[in-house]
C-alpha cells in the first residue's frame, strides 16, 4: 500500500510528537518520502510544510523547503495557502515555534507574506500574540512586509499597544 504524503509526514514525526523532548532527526527514506510527495495536498489543503510548521518540526521543514531547489520550479512551498489563507509561517507564528519561524522567513524573503482569510498577517499575529521574538526575526528578514490593516481594520502596531495594555 502506497503512503501518501501526510502519512509519511505523520510516521516522520509521530514519535516527536508524542515525546517532543525525545524528537530524532528523520531517516533519509522518510526525506526521500517527503520530497517525493512535497506538494501533495491533504483534505483540508494542509500541506506537508503547513503540517510541519504547525507542529513546529523544523527537521521535517528543512527537508520539504529542500523540495523547492531539487525540483526547479517557480511554485515556492512557503507561498502555499491552505483552506484558512494561511501560509506555513502564519502556522509556525501561531505555534509560536521560533525555529521554524526562522527558517520560514528566511527562505523566502521577498515575499510579502500576505493576510489570510481573517486578514492576519504573520507580522500581525506576532504583534497580538506578543511573541517578540518572531516579530524582530521577520521584520529583519522580510524585505517587503505587508502593513496592511488586519482584523478590525488594525494594523501590526495596533495590535502590539494593545497586547502590550493588556498584558499590563
Amino acid at each position: 500500500m502506497k503512503k501518501t504524503a501526510t502519512q509519511s509526514l505523520q510516521g516522520a514525526t509521530r514519535s516527536s510528537m508524542l515525546q517532543p523532548s525525545m524528537a530524532t532527526p528523520i531517516s533519509w527514506q522518510q526525506s526521500l518520502r517527503l520530497r517525493q510527495n512535497c506538494y501533495a495536498v491533504k483534505t483540508r489543503k494542509m500541506k506537508p510544510l503547513h503540517i510541519a510548521a504547525n507542529e513546529g518540526h523544523a527537521e521535517v521543514v528543512r527537508v520539504l523547503l529542500a523540495c523547492i531547489e531539487d525540483h526547479n520550479t517557480n511554485e515556492k512551498l512557503t507561498r502555499m495557502t491552505d483552506a484558512s489563507g494561511d501560509t506555513a509561517l502564519h502556522k509556525a507564528v501561531r505555534s509560536q515555534h521560533l525555529d521554524v519561524v526562522k527558517l520560514l522567513a528566511k527562505e523566502d524573503s521577498e515575499f510579502e507574506f500576505p493576510p489570510n482569510h481573517a486578514q492576519e498577517t504573520p507580522l500581525y499575529l506576532d504583534a497580538q500574540s506578543g511573541f517578540r521574538d518572531a516579530l524582530i526575526i521577520i521584520l529583519e528578514s522580510c524585505k517587503k512586509q505587508t502593513y496592511d490593516a488586519g482584523p478590525s481594520n488594525r494594523t501590526p502596531l495596533h495590535a502590539a499597544v494593545i497586547q502590550e495594555h493588556e498584558a499590563t
